[in-house]
């Protein structure tokens, strides 16, 4: 049996399941490129990770052939569900079962994404972040997009690593980007702003950066997401790192949703909440 964990994770994800396992299956926990004790690849598309997962099994293996004689069955947590899904594309024979969590084998629809559109559309205040294959917005390319308009609440959208196709997905959002009764709340949304020109699209209503509420509040102060987070939520978002790597740049291919907790958790739901108040009382 091989776990395979989610996006920001390590194996140790599994560990109160692995003591249950280990007693009747060899059980392959493996951390995944650029993850806990793993460090990344050049390839570190979801093939890539399937590929990665091919050469530990073979490693594994055949010290233990007869385990294996009816088959693996792998399990996948989130962004290890469509590695999981990426794997049984690609060695299909390997493969007696597999289970995904918190992932599906089913792309979004266009009819749950004009559900949204006309959701958004109703909103007064949309929290608005992009994530993206690195930090420069002049030389990076979209992977996902999330929104949120009430706490605890948020959607991921990955993009397509097809330009084309990218630019369709944003095309059903016009109607959103464009409505200038919005007012986009955002931490550096310039960024943002900026990775949606690129793709010859803009946000035409107000702008709310979070960034420059901070230094309006303490003029003094640094202003990261990670040090706004511990400051006025008591909460510590997951490093950007984790996300493209500390070279700033990371082969991606998008279809990761385990992204959704970073970008709305940890930074959209709460912003105005958060940094608003300081602005109220200065005025």
């Amino acid at each position: 049996m091989v776990l395979l964990h989610g996006f920001a994770e390590d194996g140790d994800v599994w560990k109160y399941q692995l003591a249950d396992l280990a007693a009747g299956y060899l059980v392959i926990v493996p951390d995944l490129p650029g993850s806990g004790r793993s460090d990344m690849t050049d390839d570190m598309s979801i093939e890539g990770m399937a590929l990665c997962v091919k050469k530990i099994i073979d490693h594994e293996l055949p010290a233990n052939a007869s385990l294996a004689e009816d088959g693996i069955t792998m399990i996948g947590h989130s962004m290890g569900g469509y590695i999981t899904l990426a794997f049984a594309n690609k060695y299909p024979g390997l493969l007696a079962g597999f289970g995904l969590f918190h992932s599906t084998a089913f792309a979004d629809t266009e009819e749950k994404i004009t559900a949204l559109v006309n959701e958004l559309l109703k909103q007064k205040e949309i929290c608005f972040d992009t994530e993206t294959t690195g930090i420069d917005a002049n030389d990076a390319e979209l992977v996902g997009l999330s929104f949120s308009f009430k706490a605890n609440d948020a959607y991921y959208i990955p993009c397509s690593a097809d330009r084309n196709e990218t630019n369709k997905l944003l095309g059903l959002f016009k109607p959103v980007f464009d409505n200038a009764a919005i007012t986009w709340v955002g931490q550096n949304i310039k960024y943002d702003m900026l990775m949606l020109k690129w793709y010859g699209f803009e946000l035409k209503g107000n702008i709310y950066d979070t960034m420059l509420a901070h230094y309006v509040i303490e003029p003094e102060g640094r202003r990261s997401m990670d040090l706004l987070s511990a400051q006025y939520l008591s909460y510590e978002p997951v490093h950007i790192e984790e996300l493209i790597g500390k070279k700033g740049k990371m082969k991606v291919n998008g279809r990761t949703r385990r992204v959704t907790e970073w970008q709305n958790k940890d930074i959209s739901a709460c912003r105005t909440t958060a940094v608003g108040p300081g602005l109220k009382t200065l005025r």
